[in-house]
């Protein structure tokens, strides 16, 4: 059935229970941060859910899109938190899709998301950073470390869903304009774009 996103529901803070961490994609040996955090989610199936892409050429087909993505789509909607480790690059377009989906973004370094000031001015209101220099720490699991946080921070988290509910629709290109909801994701880009004088 259709991916409803909790944001158009209004119901992100009181979603109905599922996962609680989420990892999708896959981690090459090079990459051992990515490497960590995959483990880690692996290494607490009660927790956290994996999703393995597999091979990152095949992610880019027409077939995966067709087939893998809304099973990806529907596990994020369903996850309160969706760790985002870095890969190739520290920026994730995983990071947009768990905002647009409703789920909080757990990100290990601040270049995931410092270049994107158009559309997260606030980044630390949705968005959960564990510092990378943790990652080496003898039994640290991140997966742990997010189960106790909200355990121990249940207001933090309510706020954070919140803060995702009102953002989730200028992160995401709508196929129509929705003047109540504000302004989509391009028209934040174009909102910004031209507020810089033209030149001659």
């Amino acid at each position: 059935g259709r991916i409803v996103p909790c944001w158009v529901r209004g119901n992100c803070a009181n979603k109905p229970a599922g996962n609680l961490v989420s990892f999708i994609g896959s981690a090459r040996a090079a990459e051992k941060l990515r490497l960590q955090v995959y483990e880690d989610c692996l290494n607490r199936p009660g927790k956290c859910m994996v999703y393995d892409t597999g091979d990152r050429d095949s992610s880019n087909n027409q077939r995966f899109h067709k087939n893998v993505a809304p099973l990806m789509y529907r596990m994020i909607a369903k996850s309160t938190f969706c760790l985002q480790a870095p890969g190739d690059s520290p920026t994730r377009k995983g990071i947009f899709d768990s905002l647009s989906l409703g789920c909080i973004p757990v990100i290990f370094t601040k270049a995931s998301v410092e270049g994107y000031k158009w559309h997260l001015p606030n980044w630390k209101s949705v968005v959960i950073l564990i510092d990378s220099g943790w990652m080496g720490l003898r039994g640290f699991n991140a997966v742990d470390w997010l189960h106790q946080w909200a355990m121990t921070y249940p207001q933090e988290l309510v706020s954070m869903q919140q803060s995702i509910q009102r953002l989730a629709y200028s992160v995401q290109y709508s196929t129509q304009p929705n003047p109540a909801r504000g302004r989509d994701g391009f028209e934040v880009i174009l909102d910004n774009v031209l507020e810089y004088p033209l030149t001659p």
